[in-house]
């Protein structure tokens, strides 16, 4: 009899992480795909599903098991709370394959690509004493280090095989997305597994729609779906004790449709309240709202310190510190961690493992409950306390910048546009376009809500989000630099508007065609900054000369192009030079112009060392070796590669290794 076996909650409910239920074939599935990359035949597996289904825990349950089994296991989650730096997953990752290693096993695991690496961890390239890496804003410079921490990562697993564990990465930058890609197309003859979760609940840009998309190219995905009725039956008998009815499962499905974490939440519930002898409801109710609500009922208990510091460590994100809770709340650490205790008893929270006092939501939704709860008011005010308490503890400026540009409609737009502009310019060093023009748009309407807005400052965010649109491809980015050019000529500021043109200039031709446009703007500001312009009119000549290849022009592109060499020799300016060279060769290169070409190749090798570029070094090589063929010297095109193929490793230009057996 049921009677006889059933016990309270008390008695025989089990508290803390639930068994993973209901996922035998999809751990089978992963423990296959576990063998097979041991064996060098690495893969991407996406495991997708509703928030709360359980990727987490299935993951949790991977790595587990390939620990188990002499895998080395990397984990990385994704951050929901704003403010985190680009490429955090991959930051993640990097630093915990790199933890265990000596220094001469990692030196070599990392190989040519070192300085790269160590862009995403510069602690290596304190550890290795590792150059920097030099100019980071092209699209080359983004494969270099795309290529460096595939090379690292294929590297390591061959010491052990290696499992990277990727959570959340719905919420990660669109640059790490990119690098995922990047790294999935690597994975066949790897002994890499990479296992990733996300959900795809809420809007997303269709560039990020698209990059999940060709993931699946070169990936699998796993669809997580809800649990069946034995599973669920499982879940009640392990969370009370009790064997539960038939009618109580069958309304449990129908209201949670079987997701383990609603499920959890609105068992949990029933326990409290003593009614796990009852179906939860007469009536479906719709999700996630329901479930939002188990949570509500779940914070009635607490008291209202606990509550208000649940909602503070909200606002910094579902990972927390005690310290920002401290300076924020304006509470002693006794009396916090007291309220913390609280939260922990009732599983609310947990403890992070490292560092010292970090916690974390034990679930996102709890986060977005609390979060989501909050007016918008006091949303804004408690960012902007957040950001006092990191700015004073020196966080990062795109943590700054997410706090501050969140208070500024109720607190200082000025120091959200600071922040916001700042971190813009650390993620273009970081090559996260993407990101960069995210946050100069934040800058921009930061600024529009200062009592006297500067047009010459936003002029120079223009400037700013177009170029990071233009590095990161996107269609907007022509659009952001007129915008840029006619807030120029409206205030008169004619440096803004040739630095404008000159990126507007740095658009591909196409094939055949001259753009009337660009050649119409260059011209405007060159008569703007006059005969007496420097480096920038050097710069402008040249530009202008490209911007002409496909005119019957000859002879002015030729004038051109010599007059901004003039200009840039007596400037002594290397960088202006190596600019004009390189811009000019394309502009007048044609059957007459070869010897010369050479000759400026020469130039530009010895200038790529004096302004530390090795991918104006590749690029002068690269056409070196098409001059000297078109020569017929077939012997100075082979010493040519050779000295092409020495800087390829280095420098890792898709360009240069096309030119390599």
């Amino acid at each position: 009899m049921r009677d006889a076996t059933t016990h309270s909650a008390s008695e025989a409910g089990a508290t803390g992480e639930l068994p993973l239920l209901g996922r035998a074939r999809e751990l089978a599935d992963l423990r296959t795909a576990l063998k097979e990359s041991s064996a060098g035949h690495g893969e991407l597996v996406l495991l997708t599903g509703e928030p709360g289904i359980g990727k987490t825990r299935l993951a949790t349950a991977l790595g587990e098991l390939a620990q188990a089994e002499g895998h080395r296991v990397a984990w990385a989650r994704g951050w929901d709370g704003g403010g985190a730096p680009a490429f955090w997953p991959w930051v993640q990752v990097v630093r915990a394959v790199a933890a265990d290693r000596d220094d001469e096993q990692l030196r070599g695991d990392l190989g040519a690509g070192a300085r790269w690496v160590a862009q995403l961890a510069p602690e290596l390239r304190e550890r290795l004493d590792l150059p920097e890496a030099g100019d980071l804003e092209s699209e080359q410079a983004r494969f270099a280090l795309f290529d460096a921490v595939t090379v690292f990562l294929r590297n390591a697993a061959e010491r052990e095989p290696l499992v990277i564990l990727l959570d959340d990465v719905h919420t990660a930058d669109l640059p790490s997305l990119l690098m995922l890609t990047f790294l999935a197309r690597m994975l066949g003859e790897a002994r890499v597994l990479t296992v990733t979760t996300h959900h795809e609940a809420g809007p997303r840009r269709p560039e990020v729609d698209g990059i999940f998309g060709e993931l699946t190219r070169f990936g699998r995905r796993l669809d997580l779906t809800g649990l069946e009725d034995d599973d669920l039956r499982a879940l009640v008998v392990h969370r009370s004790g009790a064997d539960p009815s038939e009618e109580l499962v069958h309304s449990l499905r129908t209201l949670t449709e079987g997701n383990p974490f609603y499920s959890d939440e609105v068992v949990r519930l029933l326990v409290a309240q003593g009614r796990i002898d009852r179906p939860p409801g007469d009536r479906a109710r719709v999700l996630p709202d329901s479930v939002r609500d188990a949570i509500r009922r779940r914070l009635l208990p607490l008291r209202a310190d606990v509550r208000e510091t649940l909602e503070i460590a909200a606002v910094q994100g579902r990972d927390f510190d005690l310290t920002t809770l401290e300076r924020v709340a304006g509470a002693g650490r006794p009396e916090l961690l007291e309220r913390l205790d609280d939260a922990l008893a009732v599983q609310l929270i947990e403890e992070a493992p490292a560092p010292a006092g970090s916690f974390r939501f034990a679930h996102g939704l709890i986060r977005e409950t609390l979060y989501g709860d909050l007016t918008a008011t006091r949303r804004a005010r408690l960012h902007a306390a957040v950001g006092d308490a990191l700015e004073r503890a020196g966080a990062s400026e795109t943590e700054l910048a997410h706090h501050f540009v969140e208070a500024a409609s109720v607190g200082d737009p000025g120091k959200a546009l600071e922040h916001a502009e700042r971190a813009g310019h650390e993620a273009l060093a970081a090559l996260a376009y993407e990101r960069a023009a995210d946050l100069f748009d934040a800058a921009l309407a930061a600024l529009d809500m200062l009592d006297a807005p500067d047009d010459r400052r936003r002029g120079e965010l223009l400037l700013l989000r177009g170029h990071a649109q233009m590095q990161a491809g996107g269609d907007t980015a022509r659009a952001t630099l007129m915008s840029a050019i006619d807030l120029a000529r409206r205030v008169g500021d004619s440096d803004l508007l040739a630095r404008a043109a000159l990126s507007l200039g740095g658009f591909g031709l196409s094939p055949g065609m001259v753009d009337d446009v660009l050649v119409a703007v260059l011209e405007e500001a060159l008569e703007g900054i006059g005969p007496d312009g420097g480096a920038l009119r050097a710069r402008l000549l040249v530009r202008l000369a490209v911007a002409l290849y496909y005119s019957d022009t000859i002879p002015r592109r030729e004038e051109l192009v010599q007059e901004a060499l003039t200009i840039a020799r007596e400037l002594d300016d290397p960088p202006t030079l190596a600019y004009v060279l390189d811009q000019g060769h394309i502009a007048t290169s044609g059957p007459y112009t070869t010897e010369r070409s050479l000759a400026w190749a020469h130039e530009l090798f010895a200038l790529a060392d004096d302004v530390g570029d090795p991918e104006l070094a590749v690029r002068a090589h690269s056409w070196q070796i098409d001059l000297l063929l078109e020569l017929d010297d077939l012997p100075g095109a082979d010493m040519a590669i050779e000295a092409l193929d020495r800087i390829a490793t280095d420098s890792r230009d898709p360009r240069a290794r096309a030119y390599i057996p």
